[in-house]
């Protein structure tokens, strides 16, 4: 039994054409593009669509599903991504800021010994404190060199 996938699917193809340039994920890029190709009449199947996008007719049918089931919405849902729970509290966060732009705290060696004796946050290299700061869009090296230049 052949699927009308050009009635099954809602958006139209300059709505999917405008979301896939938005999206940045390749994988949720895809998505889009599979409903796209399905709407257009480009291709006709799943079967047709999995090795232009490069991935089995199992995930495309699984992606089908979804979209089905939840919509398009759901369909580039980005995954969450459950990992540790971050040792640095709100209140640390905002204090580590402040001594930051009060240039007490410099390398990343300063803020690890500052999370551990005043907030008895302990990080195990500098490696996570350098992606903690990452994470959390507190950078060092602009203050560093504000530093060097009041003192040179």
């Amino acid at each position: 039994m052949q699927i009308n996938y050009t009635e099954l699917i809602r958006e139209g193809i300059d709505e999917l054409s405008a979301l896939e340039r938005r999206l940045q994920e390749a994988n949720q890029r895809s998505r889009v593009q599979m409903i796209r190709l399905l709407k257009s009449g480009n291709v006709r199947s799943l079967r047709a669509a999995a090795p232009i996008l490069g991935y089995s007719l199992r995930q495309l049918n699984r992606w089908w599903e979804l979209y089905q089931r939840e919509g398009l919405t759901s369909l580039v849902q980005p995954k969450s991504r459950p990992g540790r729970q971050s040792q640095l509290t709100p209140e640390a966060a905002a204090a580590l800021r402040a001594e930051i732009a009060a240039g007490r705290i410099i390398q990343l060696s300063d803020a690890r010994r500052y999370l551990s004796e005043r907030w008895d946050i302990h990080y195990d290299s500098l490696n996570g404190i350098w992606w903690m700061l990452r994470r959390d869009g507190i950078r060092l090296r602009g203050l560093r060199r504000e530093r060097k230049a009041a003192e040179g």
